[in-house]
């Protein structure tokens, strides 16, 4: 019974450790795998940049991805196919791409799109006459510039402060009828009000 849970416990260790073997193990995980790469779609670059905008796969799925002198023979001649109009494809090196008649992920030449300087319009690609890529090549917009903000509670420039060394000119001339100026002494009292 003793050498039976002892073969358990050793059985289940070697499953771990064949199991994380398998997926790469510790190292795997912290290892970056090559770079997805699209089956076509829709991009947008500015003139004079590039995009990755197709892998293609081996024949045989999973085996290592044809060189980019195969790959660009084969890619634009079938029926449908259509290479760039302007501009030039590139070899963009190798990555990964989900394949569904492989079942899942696989090895592929990428397979790049680079825009000529000063062009602007749209690109259409079709690969093996079914997996279409279009390019949008476009200067960006500029940003349109931000008016300031008149905050309410936020301080203003302050008012100047009265100048010491100039006095105020007194006003010449007889006040205005009714109006009065202040009593003399804070004894007199203003007129029309009867005293006590």
């Amino acid at each position: 019974m003793k050498g039976l849970r002892w073969s358990a416990g050793a059985l289940a260790v070697a499953g771990v450790v064949l199991a994380t073997a398998g997926c790469g193990g510790p190292r795997g995980y912290y290892e970056s795998g090559p770079p997805r790469v699209p089956a076509g779609g829709t991009f947008t670059i500015e003139p004079g940049q590039e995009v990755v905008v197709y892998g293609v796969r081996s024949k045989y799925c999973g085996m290592t991805p044809p060189t980019f002198e195969t790959a660009s023979q084969e890619m634009f001649s079938g029926e449908g196919s259509q290479g760039p109009a302007t501009g030039q494809v590139y070899d963009a090196g190798i990555g990964q791409r989900v394949s569904v008649p492989c079942g899942g992920t696989v090895p592929v030449r990428a397979i790049g799109y680079r825009a000529p300087e000063g062009f602007e319009g749209e690109v259409s690609m079709v690969f093996y006459g079914v997996d279409q890529a279009t390019v949008t090549v476009a200067l960006p917009e500029p940003e349109p510039e931000e008016e300031p903000v008149l905050d309410p509670e936020a301080a203003s420039e302050p008012a100047p402060l009265p100048d010491p060394a100039t006095e105020p000119t007194p006003s010449e001339g007889p006040m205005p009828e009714g109006e009065a100026g202040p009593p003399e002494s804070p004894l007199e009292e203003p007129p029309g009000v009867q005293p006590n």
